[in-house]
């Protein structure tokens, strides 16, 4: 594995505190930048104690002193808030919120408490089982966007850990360095791999601009796309910051219905507010593009098609046209047989 990680570091892939890191080494401390921008990082969790932990660890080693960090408790029912009470006890030094539900709201409601919360200049939403591994992150956010005032979002590569079968898969965005807001917004999953939620950063500005707070489900791709409604430049980062944990508890493959259909009313509305802003090119190919992709996520990583699935298959007949909603049908099918000869016969 450490010549994999060497080749990374010879590739420019990973910086040199990266590769000390992903190799268990140790390295001189880097002077802590006073940062000009405060920097949120939101945090939604349920039942992680051990990986929310090293999150905020990796948080707390980053070179950067002017953040909070907004932790959503969701009705955890292990030792979570003891941990996270004794942690905040022995690392006073770090702005820490720790907020926790009444009862169990889901990840969507608890990132937007979090986001409502939060009073950074840039946002950042973190899952509690990724975690940072990049040291000067934060403080090249704070670079980038005090360099450039028509920065509004900034996208970085990352590394992507397969903790059962001990695999490392390096994850590069292959995007240009700088790109306009409404050109992503337009080729949004389809010309660049789509980059995991916490290696991206949000202009608060922006997001309040746009009403943020307006967005239907906070989920992954749709917290990007509703903020490219705003007017502005992304910005790559073109180095791995941290690492993206994949494991039997993800969300990936624990899907369910009900999510799936929050995030395509989402999206619709999203697909809504960029027609009243004249955003889209061409509008009907983004639209199905982006539902089939919320609904081919949900039946491509979930092993069975369960009864109640069947409302995701009703709302897409009801919302495409009758060409498009077979064309979906028809790649499902054909994923779910690759699929079945995948698992069965290995082929």
């Amino acid at each position: 594995m450490d010549q994999l990680f060497e080749k990374w570091l010879e590739e420019g892939k990973i910086s040199h505190s990266v590769y000390l890191n992903l190799i268990g080494g140790s390295c001189e401390p880097l002077s802590v930048v006073d940062g000009r921008l405060k920097i949120s990082v939101l945090i939604s969790t349920y039942r992680r104690s051990d990986s929310l932990i090293r999150l905020l660890d990796s948080i707390k080693k980053q070179q950067y002193n002017n953040c909070e960090i907004i932790i959503v408790d969701d009705a955890s029912n292990d030792d979570t808030e003891a941990r996270i009470k004794q942690y905040k006890d022995k690392n006073s030094e770090q702005n820490i919120i720790y907020l926790v539900n009444d009862r169990n709201l889901g990840v969507s409601e608890s990132r937007k408490k979090a986001y409502l919360a939060a009073s950074g200049d840039i946002v950042v939403f973190v899952d509690d089982d990724d975690y940072y591994i990049e040291p000067e992150y934060f403080s090249m956010l704070d670079q980038l966007y005090e360099k450039h005032s028509d920065c509004t979002m900034t996208v970085a590569s990352t590394i992507q850990h397969f903790e059962q079968e001990g695999k490392y898969e390096y994850r590069g965005l292959n995007m240009p360095k700088l790109i306009s807001s409404r050109e992503y917004f337009n080729i949004f999953g389809e010309k660049y791999i789509t980059p995991h939620l916490f290696a991206v950063s949000l202009k608060n500005t922006v997001l309040k601009d746009v009403h943020y707070e307006e967005l239907l489900c906070f989920n992954h791709i749709s917290l990007i796309l509703y903020e490219l409604l705003g007017k502005g430049n992304v910005y790559t980062v073109n180095r791995a910051v941290g690492i993206r944990t994949f494991h039997t508890g993800n969300m990936t493959g624990n899907t369910t219905a009900e999510f799936i259909l929050a995030n395509m009313e989402a999206k619709e509305d999203i697909y809504r507010r960029a027609m009243a802003a004249g955003l889209l090119d061409d509008p009907e190919v983004w639209r199905y593009r982006q539902l089939s992709g919320t609904a081919g996520y949900h039946f491509t990583n979930n092993q069975r098609i369960t009864a109640k699935d069947r409302i995701i298959f009703t709302w897409m007949k009801k919302h495409l046209e009758r060409t498009k909603y077979y064309r979906f049908v028809f790649r499902i099918a054909k994923s779910r047989i690759r699929r079945w000869l995948r698992v069965n016969l290995n082929v």
